[in-house]
């Protein structure tokens, strides 16, 4: 049988095809993450998930918007108004250094006690004594803007703060009662919107830091407040998110102009904007 000779340019061309197919090959599937997705299908009490906590005892919590989803690994365990709270869509939940949960909802603040009994179960001998397993904590003024909780944190002394749409409040006990109390950080009253805080955040000075849509706020340990916003070298005023690094370094994202760090220290000094990062690529910002 006669064998067929290709040229050597032809012979370097399918060899450069094959090579080409092959490497695409490659990066189809190095581009293919192992993802499993979870959704209502699975168990999850709503495809919504507006935050996750992992608990100390290994459990994820996930905030959705028809309630609490715990999952174990294998299954979830859901938790919503018929079990006992107060509204549908949950922030962020919050578990104490002594072990308790605060669960941030758009009805209030609710102590959640996953052992405590649900409002559908029926009344019997061996629920004498058992606490409920959600309690609503209202702000004492009533505001309804306040009963939008939007982020909860426990600062290093054991003090627990929310983030509303009516600005900062505190927890506190009085006559074994508990409450919601306003903490004044000077905001302006122009239009509500300026009062949502969107994140919160403690120093390692004890410090608060709150993220809003019109600007930073820090409040001191003394209780004195200040704000900055772009005319102070920020590069945007509407503000989401906040993190401390272990360095004490505060990243803060924003809506229109990427995201910006600085460093706080324990003076009441305004904080340098280290840089800015947004489309444009890293810019130092300008802080005077």
């Amino acid at each position: 049988m006669p064998l067929t000779m290709y040229p050597a340019t032809s012979s370097w061309r399918i060899s450069l095809l094959f090579g080409a197919l092959f490497w695409v090959i490659l990066v189809a599937r190095a581009e293919r993450l192992p993802i499993k997705n979870y959704t209502t299908a699975d168990g999850l009490s709503h495809n919504t998930v507006n935050k996750i906590l992992r608990d100390s005892r290994g459990f994820l919590w996930f905030c959705t918007a028809e309630g609490l989803s715990r999952f174990d690994g294998y299954s979830f365990t859901n938790y919503g108004t018929a079990e006992g709270l107060p509204h549908p869509n949950v922030n962020d939940i919050l578990e104490t250094r002594g072990g308790e949960y605060w669960v941030a909802t758009n009805a209030g603040l609710v102590r959640f006690n996953p052992k405590g009994k649900p409002v559908n179960r029926g009344v019997s001998t061996s629920d004498a004594g058992t606490p409920p397993m959600f309690a609503v904590v209202a702000p004492a003024d009533e505001d309804r803007h306040a009963r939008y909780i939007s982020v909860l944190l426990e600062a290093h002394d054991g003090q627990i703060w929310c983030g509303t749409y009516n600005g900062l409040y505190r927890l506190q006990t009085s006559n074994a009662q508990l409450s919601l109390v306003a903490v004044d950080v000077g905001m302006p009253n122009d239009y509500p919107e300026q009062h949502y805080i969107n994140d919160l955040v403690e120093d390692r000075y004890g410090s608060l830091w709150l993220a809003t849509p019109a600007g930073l706020y820090r409040r001191w340990r003394d209780g004195s407040s200040a704000r900055y916003t772009k005319r102070e070298g920020l590069p945007d005023d509407f503000l989401h998110d906040l993190l401390l690094d272990h360095q004490g370094q505060l990243w803060v994202g924003t809506r229109n102009a990427g995201f910006f760090r600085l460093t706080p220290d324990e003076t009441h000094a305004r904080p340098a904007v280290a840089f800015a990062l947004n489309t444009a690529g890293w810019a130092r910002a300008r802080t005077s």
